[in-house]
């Protein structure tokens, strides 16, 4: 995952992008399934970083990158999904004193 700040759009403050290589993984019904997963996963996920932008009234794009040679199955790929935004939530999360 790779991330960066953007303009912040009160309609869409997290923008995201997936990206599954031909390097990595061959067939092209392979990268698009795992394209499909990455981004349901993330649409199942996302609601704590979304929030956090609109408080904070930061834009964010976000680039998640697959680097496997086989598709991961929903769940695999799911756990990973929720570690990299908790990561995130991590970074941006409002400090409470």
């Amino acid at each position: 995952m790779v991330y960066r700040e953007i303009v912040f759009n009160e309609e869409h403050p997290v923008r995201i992008a997936v990206i599954v290589p031909k390097r990595w993984m061959k067939a092209a019904h392979d990268r698009n399934r795992q394209k499909r997963l990455l981004r349901e996963a993330y649409r199942l996920n996302k609601s704590g970083v979304t929030e956090i932008c609109r408080k904070q009234q930061k834009g964010l794009a976000i680039v998640f990158m697959a680097q496997c040679k086989t598709p991961l199955s929903y769940s695999e790929t799911e756990g990973k999904i929720i570690l990299l935004l908790q990561r995130l939530r991590g970074v941006y999360a409002p400090v409470d004193h």
